[in-house]
């Protein structure tokens, strides 16, 4: 069972604030708040609703919420439950005792939102809606820990000149719920969505319409956390919910964005920022940027990696089917635009080495040394890649 208090809300220093007090099978609780830059917002219970869910449905008993959600996030909420107990069959179906009411109403005249990060995914859905955007929403306590305060300060500080530079409001939410959420459910999985979620409804007063970016495209979809057929359940009669960017892969999304000077001064996709690093440059996910960043021949102006890139960089790059398909998407748009290059080719010798492995242990450690000989003697020759500049 998990049991929500009464939301309280108020304004501190500023920062307008609402905050809870959770009980978990009455023999635990846990305080979570969540703060805003810009207000009003709501009075919380939405915003706990959808905090709750999925750990409700971890932990197997009732959640019990001593407010108010409206009647569309009500039905939206049982639909999730399905949605997510096919998914992770161990997850419980569990009652909501909750009341239900009217929601805000239309939100047409309130602004519209677009959850900011600074990294491609999110560049992608605000660019391509920035007519349409009238507020950047960057979240504290998400991606980047509450206790990495120098990392946080340089990615806020990089949004906020983002936010300048488009003429868009930005509002700045910080929250400890993450540290909540971990000890019941897993971030990718299963719960991301509903944070995000939880910090849109916290945000209805002012918004009537956010968007979600995306992370997979439609060919690539799997049971996640943040789901074009979950993220929008959580929308009430006053504020919409749009999973946005399904039908672009990284590369095609990358290719979009790079016409932005800005965007390659401040882009930011780094998971692991070793060192406290913006971006590391070493881990997988700054590999896996750097590489259509260098064949589409701007990587040497993206100055936010720490490190530079060269073909060595490729044995970060994991061998799962995850990583295959962003090495597969990089291929055909390399055909597609005629880029041919020493990378390229190292690429195409990846996913071989990847098929190889996959075919059988005497192919896999044959093509292993053929790799093995190939990096190394490739890093020898020409130990930065050059960027090609496609000619048509």
């Amino acid at each position: 069972m998990i049991s929500v208090e009464r939301p309280r809300c108020g304004v501190e220093n500023g920062q307008f604030m609402v905050s809870s007090r959770i009980h978990v099978k009455n023999d635990r609780s846990y305080d979570i708040y969540y703060r805003s830059s810009q207000g009003p917002v709501s009075s919380g219970d939405e915003t706990f609703f959808a905090a709750t869910l999925i750990p409700a449905m971890q932990e197997g008993g009732p959640l019990h919420l001593d407010g108010s959600v409206s009647k569309r996030l009500f039905r939206g909420a049982a639909r999730i439950q399905e949605i997510y107990r096919v998914w992770d069959p161990g997850l419980h179906g569990v009652r909501t005792d909750v009341r239900t009411g009217g929601g805000l109403g239309n939100g047409a005249a309130r602004g519209v939102g677009c959850f900011f990060s600074g990294g491609v995914d999110s560049f992608y859905t605000f660019l391509k809606h920035r007519e349409e955007i009238t507020h950047l929403v960057f979240v504290h306590g998400f991606d980047l820990k509450l206790a990495d305060t120098a990392l946080r300060a340089e990615a806020a500080c990089a949004i906020r000149g983002i936010s300048r530079e488009f003429g868009k409001q930005l509002i700045e939410v910080d929250t400890n719920l993450r540290d909540f959420s971990e000890r019941f459910a897993h971030w990718g999985t299963h719960y991301h969505g509903s944070a995000l979620a939880s910090v849109a409804l916290l945000l209805a007063p002012q918004l009537g319409k956010i968007y979600i970016p995306a992370s997979n495209t439609y060919l690539h979809l799997h049971p996640r956390g943040s789901h074009p057929l979950v993220d929008p359940r959580w929308s009430t009669e006053g504020m919409e919910i749009d999973h946005d960017g399904c039908e672009a892969t990284r590369f095609g999304k990358i290719e979009r964005i790079i016409g932005s000077e800005i965007v390659l001064k401040t882009l930011r996709v780094c998971w692991e920022n070793l060192g406290g690093t913006y971006n590391c440059g070493r881990c997988e996910k700054c590999v896996r940027t750097m590489i259509p960043l260098s064949m589409l021949g701007v990587l040497n102006r993206c100055t936010t990696f720490r490190s530079r890139f060269s073909i060595a960089k490729l044995r970060k790059l994991d061998m799962s089917e995850g990583t295959v398909k962003y090495v597969k998407e990089d291929l055909e748009a390399a055909r597609r635009l005629g880029i041919k290059s020493v990378l390229t080719r190292c690429l195409a010798l990846w996913l071989g080495f990847y098929y190889a492995r996959r075919g059988g242990l005497a192919l896999w450690r044959a093509m292993k040394q053929v790799l093995k000989w190939g990096l190394r003697s490739l890093h020898l020759w020409r130990p930065e890649v050059k960027s090609h500049v496609p000619t048509h």
